[in-house]
């Protein structure tokens, strides 16, 4: 009898984990039409201030995204314990939908709030089913599938997104945001129901950390290094190239090649020493980032982005994948833990960069900073 997954046609031979490999590349695709653009959006809004004050709005959104993730963590596990993840999955992008609500009317603030928990729900749901549906042995190649599909989804996704607002049409632009993250409701619906789990206290989370130590380091990081490149990095782009269009034209450019990188990465990382393939990847994006503060024409520019782009897979699979052998012996109590480490990591590197803006010191230098984070996940042991 055929079923709805014959028409969801995916690289894996799990039904279950080919749906989850669908509904977050949909939602990658999502991300990849907006979040490039969001940094730059919420700062252009708030100019009136002048560039230093919206500067310091900008950080300020992102932080407050960043710790309602936190703080919401221990809820996000109690409703899964309760009703099951479908319904944490299901509620991660309602509440999505009404981020982008809340952004056609510029409010910024519950904008924020609402960012954090949506990223909350969805993160930890996400990391879970992963754990829950993929073959140890094939673990690298499964991850490295997923996030290589989920570039491949925003190699158009930055474009239209930049050619919506190039022509000055921002609720198009949300707008189709929104049929997206429909859709992916849509898809949520055919989820079976993964086991109930249960709850998770911060005092949990407080003896995770004191017991590997080690991993909660590389997390923050990993969580500093990523929210750098989310938030500092597009405002530098738009700095230099002055348009939302040519800024999505050049990051699209060299995901075709990221794709390829992390999908055969992920293919050897189950074969490989995954330290050594780490140490690679680390050195790759600390030489990026070093390269981004010292050089900064477009041409040098586009060099290093494309070395992060492409070499970042060295650095985020074995991360991943360790952490995800990690945490199988009590799935819910350690991913919360990497989501606590990750928006620490995240919350630190915003403050560094609220301090830079504030007391008026070169923009490059969050990027040396980005160069130091980068180093901590050589912290995780297999």
């Amino acid at each position: 009898m055929r079923t709805h997954y014959h028409f969801i046609h995916l690289p894996h031979h799990h039904n279950r984990l080919s749906l989850l490999y669908l509904v977050a590349t949909l939602r990658t695709f999502i991300f990849g039409f907006f979040s490039l653009f969001l940094p730059i959006l919420v700062f252009q809004h708030f100019l009136i201030v002048g560039e230093k004050g919206a500067l310091i709005i900008t950080i300020i959104f992102f932080l407050l995204h960043a710790l309602f993730h936190l703080l919401t963590i221990t809820l996000t596990v109690k409703i899964a314990s309760k009703y099951g993840l479908k319904t944490t999955f299901f509620l991660g992008q309602l509440i999505l939908l009404l981020l982008f609500i809340l952004l056609i009317r510029q409010d910024y603030f519950w904008g924020a709030v609402v960012f954090g928990l949506a990223s909350s729900l969805w993160w930890f749901s996400y990391h879970y089913c992963f754990i829950e549906l993929s073959t140890h042995k094939r673990l690298g190649k499964e991850v490295g599938t997923v996030q290589a599909l989920g570039i491949i989804a925003t190699i158009v996704a930055p474009l239209v997104g930049g050619l919506f607002l190039n022509l000055g049409n921002e609720l198009s632009f949300y707008g189709a945001g929104i049929v997206l993250i429909v859709i992916s409701l849509i898809f949520i619906l055919f989820f079976k129901q993964v086991e109930k789990i249960n709850s998770v206290s911060f005092e949990d989370i407080k003896n995770e950390a004191k017991k590997m130590p080690r991993d909660f380091i590389a997390f923050i990081g990993g969580g500093a290094e990523e929210i750098i490149y989310t938030v500092a990095w597009p405002l530098m782009l738009f700095y230099v190239l002055k348009n939302l269009l040519v800024l999505a034209e050049f990051s699209t450019l060299v995901l075709f090649l990221a794709a390829l990188a992390y999908y055969v990465t992920g293919i050897f990382l189950d074969h490989i020493n995954k330290e050594k393939l780490e140490k690679i990847g680390i050195l790759s994006v600390s030489t990026s980032w070093l390269g981004k503060a010292i050089f900064q024409t477009p041409l040098t520019l586009s060099i290093f982005d494309t070395l992060h782009k492409v070499l970042s897979s060295f650095f985020v699979l074995p991360l991943m994948v360790i952490a995800y052998d990690h945490a199988d012996k009590n799935r819910q109590r350690y991913i919360a833990f990497r989501e606590v480490g990750w928006k620490l990591g995240n919350i630190a590197a915003l403050i560094i960069f609220s301090l830079i803006v504030l007391f008026n010191l070169p923009f490059w230098l969050i990027f040396f900073a980005a160069a130091l984070f980068s180093t901590l996940p050589a912290q995780i042991k297999r």
